[in-house]
């Protein structure tokens, strides 16, 4: 839904948007021989289960006319995701439900722009956004993992608890100047990203049986689990900030009235946190480099050779003599 607020100066845009996804699937396990049967609390994990995909989205948008040459932009963007069982594969398969997970995420973003018209000539947009991007996936049930050849899987995905937090706070200014035949732009672009994650393996543990006989007689094949060497399980969650910066300058002018040039080239800087444990014994581990060598050139032609070109385009002419007649000759390249 759009319209203005207030006639040919303030104007509004909203917009939304619900989905809802539901697939079953059947948990069965690997059929076993003759004469051998699952034990009940195996037979108790099979059946149709259900998994959910559901999707919110918003976007509202408003626009106005500080005055005949400045022009107001405010965004906002909300999206939530809300997925249970979200890990599905086939709609049968041999791994149980509780080993599954619920994932749960929100995005919200908020944007504001200042395009200002100094001139016919001179264009200046200034933007700012702050968003940030939340995900969190929690497995169905807080137990280890287990693993039976020839039977199925059960327990707790080992990939999971997972936590992914993040913030962006982004400053851009772009400025263009129309002169002659040249159209330059140049700007420049800053992001802070702070951010929060989780994201370990067998924090639960996992344990492998060569067979049902070996699981019912408690007989473990392997077992695996991840412990952090200080004995705290908070410093396995990476807690730190980015920094970015980038820089830009392109010309887009007529050679002729047919070949139109872009050349240009971009610089970005990126500043990484430090490892705030890093291990002695691996100097790998004592820092992460940043990166300030992204340099980006760019050149491109586009001609059209159907449109004629004008005789004040600009060319470039040598004088020469004829090898046979001695006759000055005039070459023109445009």
């Amino acid at each position: 839904m759009g319209g203005h607020l207030k006639k040919d100066r303030t104007f509004f845009f909203v917009a939304a948007e619900q989905n809802f996804l539901n697939m079953p699937f059947t948990v069965q396990f690997q059929p076993q021989p003759a004469g051998v049967t699952l034990p009940a609390s195996l037979l108790a994990l099979q059946g149709v289960d259900n998994g959910t995909n559901n999707v919110t989205s918003s976007f509202g948008r408003l626009d106005h006319s500080l005055t005949s040459k400045h022009m107001l932009n405010v965004e906002v963007i909300y999206a939530n995701l809300d997925a249970q069982n979200f890990a599905l594969s086939p709609r049968t398969n041999d791994i149980a439900e509780s080993t599954n997970f619920d994932r749960q995420g929100s995005s919200v973003a908020g944007k504001v722009s200042l395009v200002s018209a100094f001139s016919s000539s001179l264009l200046n947009e200034l933007r700012g956004q702050y968003a940030t991007d939340y995900r969190f996936e929690q497995p169905n049930v807080q137990t280890s993992m287990v693993v039976i050849t020839g039977v199925g899987t059960l327990g707790t995905e080992v990939t999971h608890p997972r936590m992914f937090d993040n913030k962006r706070y982004e400053l851009t200014d772009n400025f263009s100047i129309t002169k002659g035949r040249h159209s330059l732009r140049f700007g420049v672009d800053g992001n802070i990203t702070p951010s929060r994650q989780e994201r370990e393996t067998f924090m639960a543990g996992r344990y492998d049986f060569k067979s049902l006989a070996d699981f019912n007689a408690g007989k473990i094949a392997r077992y695996r689990i991840t412990l952090p060497t200080n004995g705290d399980p908070n410093s396995l969650i990476y807690d730190a900030t980015q920094h970015e910066l980038g820089f830009f300058v392109q010309d887009k002018f007529a050679l002729t009235r047919n070949l139109m040039v872009n050349a240009g080239f971009r610089w970005d800087g990126e500043w990484n946190p430090q490892p705030p444990n890093p291990n002695p014994a691996f100097a790998v581990t004592q820092t992460i480099p940043n990166d300030l060598a992204m340099w980006q050139p760019r050149l491109g032609l586009a001609w059209d050779p159907k449109r004629p070109r004008n005789n004040r385009d600009p060319c470039i002419c040598w004088h020469v003599r004829c090898a046979h007649s001695g006759q000055p000759v005039s070459a023109y390249v445009y």
